[in-house]
């Protein structure tokens, strides 16, 4: 199944009743602080020093991985790409690269698992900025 991010409605009603069924048929709780999350995950379960986003990459794309690891790898790696963007750009990660491993590594968490699909649909469902601006460059 080709997954592409114009496939999503954030924040709207219809959206929010898909996730809620995923999450009744599944018996999942949303999981509220997504980043504090994913950064206790890092810390209890990969714990290496300094943290880069090549480990949250591989915490993802690992086919080991568990679906926790998966998830707080995406949230990292997401975060991190974001938050760097203007020095990656300046040691040579051209802004499109960034925004293909970012939409690469989405599509690898969607194709994971329900417990993977879910929580990161339903982390960008409940933040309207990342709804509203997540198909255009971040």
């Amino acid at each position: 199944m080709a997954i592409s991010i114009n496939d999503y409605c954030y924040g709207t009603q219809e959206f929010g009743e898909t996730l809620q069924s995923i999450a009744q048929e599944n018996n999942f709780k949303p999981i509220q602080n997504m980043m504090e999350w994913s950064k206790n995950y890092y810390d209890t379960n990969v714990n290496i020093f300094p943290a880069t986003i090549l480990h949250f990459i591989k915490m993802v794309v690992d086919e080991e991985s568990s679906d926790e690891a998966v998830l707080a790898g995406w949230i990292l790696a997401f975060n991190a790409v974001l938050t760097s963007k203007e020095k990656l750009s300046e040691h040579g990660m051209p802004r499109e690269a960034q925004k293909k491993l970012i939409i690469d590594l989405f599509v690898k968490v969607q194709e994971c698992s329900r417990f993977t699909y879910y929580h990161a649909n339903n982390y960008f469902h409940q933040h309207p900025v990342f709804a509203r601006n997540f198909s255009q460059e971040p």
